[in-house]
This record gives C-alpha cells, sequence and structure tokens, in this order.
C-alpha cells in the first residue's frame, strides 16, 4: 500500500512541490523500514521468551491457564497481556471466563510458582 503512494509522490515531483513531494515520500519510505526493524526485533524478543504464535499450535489442554498477548502488545503501548483460557471457540479471560478476547497472537504456559526455602 504505502509503494504505490510513494510511487505516486514521485511521479508528481516534477510540479511545483517537487522538493515536499519528494520529502514526503522519502519520509514514508523511511518510516516503513523503522517499522520493520522494530517489527522484526518484536518477533525475536517473543521468540526469545517463549512466545507461542497462536498461528503455530494452541494449548493443548482445554481450559489450562496460560499467559496470552494481542498483536499490540509491547510495539505501540495498545495491547495487553493477561492470563487466559483458550475453551476451544475462543479465548476467555480467566477472572470470570465471561468475555471473549480478541486479536489473542501469542500465548505461553504460566511460570511455576515461587517454593518457598526451607
Amino acid at each position: 500500500m504505502y509503494e504505490e503512494l510513494v510511487k505516486r509522490l514521485r511521479s508528481h515531483s516534477g510540479w511545483a512541490l517537487n522538493k515536499t513531494l519528494d520529502e514526503a515520500a522519502d519520509a514514508i519510505e523511511s518510516t516503513n523500514k523503522a517499522y520493520q526493524m522494530i517489527s522484526e526485533a518484536y518477533e525475536a524478543e517473543v521468540t526469545k521468551q517463549n512466545w507461542i504464535p497462536v498461528t503455530e499450535r494452541l494449548p493443548d489442554n482445554i481450559d489450562e491457564e496460560v499467559l496470552v498477548c494481542n498483536e499490540g502488545y509491547g510495539k505501540d503501548g495498545t495491547g495487553f497481556a493477561t492470563v487466559a483460557v483458550y475453551n476451544g471457540n475462543g479465548w476467555l479471560e480467566c477472572w470470570e471466563r465471561k468475555q471473549y478476547l480478541a486479536c489473542i497472537t501469542y500465548w505461553m504456559p504460566l511460570p511455576e510458582p515461587p517454593k518457598e526455602e526451607t
């Protein structure tokens, strides 16, 4: 999508506003490159932390409590991470199991609780 916009801006650069149009095209290309770098770094971090993409697999046990996050988590601050269960139809938040969660993209098993030292 952005490629078409850049192409159109550059095709009109012969007009009176050519510097402004070229600067806009440069800014779009630069922003897209930065977004790709951030996205790749995010994916690497997610993989490193043992997050499992829901496109790869879902929890083995129905109603097993797991940690989930949505596609916005960690990128732009609009996402969330919470404890949820997959009931075979969708992701339910754990607290009351009444609200379905949208856009869940990753999950991971809950860590083991701390053990008291004796």
